[in-house]
C-alpha cells in the first residue's frame, strides 16, 4: 500500500435547501488490486472524537464507500442506479437509498480524483442532494 493523502471536499443541500459543506484531509493508503482502486483512511468529518475507519473501492463505473466505527455503512454509487444500504448510527439503523446523477472515476498509482453527484432518500423520504470529490495525492 502506497502512502497517499485524501482531500473530501463535499456539498450537502438538504430537502429543505439549507447547504452543508464538508472540507476535509487526511493520512491514507492506496492499493491496486483486480483492477480496482482501494483507498483507506480514517474520516475526521462525521465525528471530531472517534474517527470513522473508511475504504474507498472504486473502478471506472462504480465506487463504493464503507465505513466502520461510530458510523458503519456500505454506500454504492454507479451513475443511473438506485442503491439501497443499511445506515448503522448510535441511534440505531436507517435505511439508506442513493440515486446517482454523476460518477468520475479518474485514478492511477499517481493520484487522481473521484467525483460522485447523487441524491439521498432515508427511510424512504428524500433527504438531500449531495456533491462529492475525494482528491488522493501521493505523498
Amino acid at each position: 500500500m502506497d502512502k497517499v493523502v485524501i482531500k473530501v471536499k463535499g456539498r450537502q443541500r438538504s430537502a429543505e435547501g439549507s447547504v452543508t459543506r464538508v472540507d476535509m484531509e487526511a493520512d491514507g493508503q492506496y492499493c491496486m488490486k483486480a483492477g480496482k482502486h482501494y483507498i483507506t483512511y480514517d474520516d475526521t468529518s462525521i465525528s471530531k472524537d472517534e474517527p470513522v475507519a473508511t475504504t474507498i473501492k472504486a473502478s471506472a463505473s462504480e465506487v463504493l464507500i464503507m465505513r466502520k466505527g461510530a458510523l458503519g455503512s456500505r454506500q454504492r454509487f454507479s451513475e443511473g442506479v438506485e442503491a439501497v444500504s443499511d445506515y448503522a448510527t448510535p441511534y440505531g439503523v436507517l435505511k439508506l437509498m442513493t440515486r446517482t446523477a454523476g460518477l468520475s472515476v479518474d485514478l492511477s498509482d499517481k493520484g487522481g480524483r473521484i467525483k460522485l453527484d447523487y441524491q439521498v432518500f432515508v427511510n424512504g423520504d428524500f433527504s438531500g442532494r449531495n456533491r462529492l470529490e475525494i482528491e488522493i495525492v501521493r505523498r
